[in-house]
């Protein structure tokens, strides 16, 4: 068994297939799939089920996911601790984010992280929800995740990091005559027509739990993406609970923005598993430890 055959590996899980496995890894695909068939045969046993349909991990291929994701990670902590000393730190920090975490605070533990350790590159997997961020976290797809949430109980194996709060708001579409000033109650939003936000969403959770209460909110779009929701309120189509920190690019475009009574805070964390981890990801929770010290100095 080879290092880049487990690369190989990998690549196939994530990627979905030989194909486009071999694009990302700009191989061809012959060459990848002589590398699997030698890895299968170290290991005594296929590892993937092959049909007219496409290719799937068989039980003895989930099995070895995550122990070739941790080999591959100790790799990279030995090669990058014994490469560079502190000063001048080079790697990649992979990274999972929920759209609320990636607009606001990625990008300002990012530049702590810079301002110490230029040479660090953050590569971006963006998912859609909470439990997304933590499975990938959970089982070493990513080292690090940033997630917006009610702050919860303990998750076993991972590390917790509480980087400040926030809080829901309410877009409005321009044509809708402009509530009273102050915040919006959430029982006038009866009847209200929405655009919504993909299950298991923070903001989808908030929408949900108001129709369960009783308010009668209307779903009129289920949108994938958060960046599809400001032009269709612009447009009119309907209302939209979005996170705190797009308030200002929401007013740039002239949608309306208030704040709900009563306020729906959350909590904005950086997570990472328990144990080793590459010096690129230790410096990224280090900046980010910086940044929640700062902001509860602030508070």
């Amino acid at each position: 068994m080879e290092l880049h055959q487990l690369e190989y590996f990998l690549a196939v899980v994530d990627h979905g297939g030989f194909n486009r496995a071999a694009e990302a890894l700009h191989l061809a695909q012959p060459s990848l799939s002589q590398a699997i068939r030698r890895l299968e045969s170290s290991v005594g046993t296929p590892l993937f089920e092959r049909s007219k349909r496409g290719t799937v991990l068989n039980d003895a291929g989930r099995s070895l996911v995550d122990p070739a994701r941790q080999v591959l990670r100790s790799v990279a902590t030995a090669r990058q601790a014994v490469s560079a000393d502190a000063a001048d730190l080079a790697g990649t920090v992979e990274l999972a984010g929920s759209p609320a975490a990636t607009l606001t605070p990625l990008p300002q533990v990012i530049r702590e992280l810079q301002r110490h350790h230029p040479r660090v590159v953050v590569r971006i997997q963006q998912s859609v929800t909470t439990a997304e961020v933590i499975k990938k976290v959970r089982t070493g797809l990513c080292e690090v995740g940033l997630v917006a949430g009610p702050d919860g109980g303990e998750i076993p194996g991972v590390r917790r990091i509480r980087l400040g709060r926030t809080e829901v708001i309410l877009a409005i579409p321009p044509q809708v005559d402009p509530p009273a000033a102050g915040r919006v109650r959430m029982e006038t939003l009866d009847g209200a027509r929405f655009i919504v936000g993909p299950a298991g969403s923070q903001v989808r959770e908030l929408y949900e739990t108001l129709v369960q209460s009783g308010i009668g909110l209307v779903k009129v779009v289920e949108a994938a993406h958060r960046e599809s929701v400001l032009p269709m309120v612009h447009a009119g189509v309907g209302y939209a609970f979005l996170p705190q920190a797009w308030a200002p690019i929401a007013a740039g475009v002239g949608v309306q923005v208030r704040r709900l009574d009563p306020p729906q805070p959350y909590g904005m964390w950086a997570m990472a598993r328990t144990g080793p981890m590459t010096p690129a990801a230790q410096a990224f929770l280090t900046a980010a430890e910086r940044l929640a010290l700062r902001a509860d100095d602030d508070g």
